[in-house]
């Protein structure tokens, strides 16, 4: 198994059972927004000035932009090419609170993807360091016959709080829903409201494939997908050229 319980949000799950039974109609786009909620002007602490060296993996696009792409393709299917830009912006040092030092930044803080999910679908999705003084994160599923909004005050959609709201036939706004019991799973009610509430419903379904001797849950197949996937991206941004996600050549 690995890590990827962004899928496992009561929210998200009732987002893909709301797709797939024709809630939005047919899906025309979707549109996907957030904050990394770290790599802006401020490093927390000196042990967490890595993030901010590319050459340590840990970036917007390798952390909070693929653990929200993968409740998007889980939701509404894998974007099979790929364009982006990838642009450091915000600036080239950051400052350790912990110790008032300056550390060069070398990884990209603003992330733009765009794809094709299955289906023909449009998807946008743009990440940006720090936060937002709006919503840290925004994701809208548009279609012929309605909407879904997925919102957040925190940018990490993997460990944060969500709040789904939708319409569809003749409403002309987007009213909260209700995540039934059914998308809840067997996780224990205790974590839920906070940030380990997805990794709990993770550590469900595992105990269950354990118990009953099947594969549900990502594992490191799917890991290898993920990584295919931000190489793509980060040959897509470099030569402004769109990319198969699997191989990496050109789409």
């Amino acid at each position: 198994m690995i890590g990827l319980q962004g899928r496992y949000a009561p929210e998200v799950r009732y987002a893909r059972d709301l797709v797939r039974d024709g809630f939005v109609g047919e899906v025309l786009g979707t549109t996907m927004v957030g904050s990394g909620m770290v790599w802006g002007g401020e490093v927390p602490t000196r042990s967490q000035a890595y993030w901010s060296d590319n050459t340590n993996g840990a970036s917007p696009l390798t952390s909070p932009t693929l653990h929200a792409l993968d409740p998007l393709h889980f939701v509404l299917g894998e974007c099979e090419a790929v364009a982006a830009n990838l642009v450091v912006v915000g600036g080239k040092e950051a400052r350790v609170s912990e110790d008032g030092t300056i550390v060069p930044v070398t990884v990209a803080d603003q992330v733009s993807v765009i794809g094709t999910p299955a289906g023909g679908a449009a998807a946008s999705v743009f990440y940006h360091g720090g936060t937002s003084r709006g919503e840290n994160f925004r994701w809208d599923i548009n279609g012929t016959d309605g909407d879904l909004v997925i919102t957040s005050a925190w940018g990490n959609m993997q460990v944060a709080c969500l709040t789904p709201a939708g319409g569809c036939g003749g409403e002309t706004s987007a009213s909260p829903l209700a995540v039934p019991a059914s998308c809840t799973g067997d996780a224990p009610a205790e974590p839920a409201g906070t940030a380990a509430a997805n990794v709990a419903h993770l550590y469900a379904a595992v105990a269950g494939d354990l118990a009953g001797n099947t594969r549900t849950v990502p594992d490191f197949a799917h890991a290898l997908e993920r990584h295919r996937l931000i190489d793509a991206v980060e040959r897509a941004s470099a030569t402004g050229i769109s990319r198969d996600r699997r191989t990496g050549v050109v789409a």
